[in-house]
């Protein structure tokens, strides 16, 4: 060997010569981003999401349960016997309610203005159930 020959290196061939592919950005350069495909309909599908609410009232002491069961509680903001709080009706809220259901009270706030049921005779022939009738004084 000669000493010419010995002390050279023989360059890498370029990337498109292997046949890998090739870029046209430079190592380091920032990917642009992709464009959200825009459609009228996405803003269409934005629907107002009923919010389911439940109204929980505490009915019966914490104290003497579960340590687990008395931080449910309180972590459902009720402190007082009788206190009442709203919450969205949602799965972790359901499951905290689940747990400690036997002191709870859990009702669906009417979303109108409350009026009394009105007793409807039946049409079976038999006894008729009375009417009710809102206006008039007992």
């Amino acid at each position: 060997m000669d000493d010419e020959t010995a002390n050279t290196v023989e360059p890498t061939p370029a990337a498109g010569a292997l046949g890998e592919a090739t870029s046209s950005r430079e190592p380091g350069a920032k990917v642009p981003a992709a464009k959200a495909h825009s459609s009228p309909a996405a803003g269409q599908r934005k629907r107002e999401a009923q919010v389911d609410v439940i109204r929980i009232r505490l009915v019966r002491s914490p104290l003497g349960r579960l340590p687990v069961h008395r931080r449910t509680v309180a972590a459902l903001g009720l402190r007082k016997i009788g206190q009442t709080v709203e919450k969205r009706a949602d799965a972790a809220i359901l499951g905290m309610v689940r747990q400690v259901e036997y002191l709870l009270r859990v009702e669906r706030p009417s979303s109108g203005p409350s009026a009394p049921p009105k007793a409807v005779a039946s049409d079976t022939g038999g006894p008729k159930a009375p009417t009710y009738d809102a206006g008039a004084k007992p």
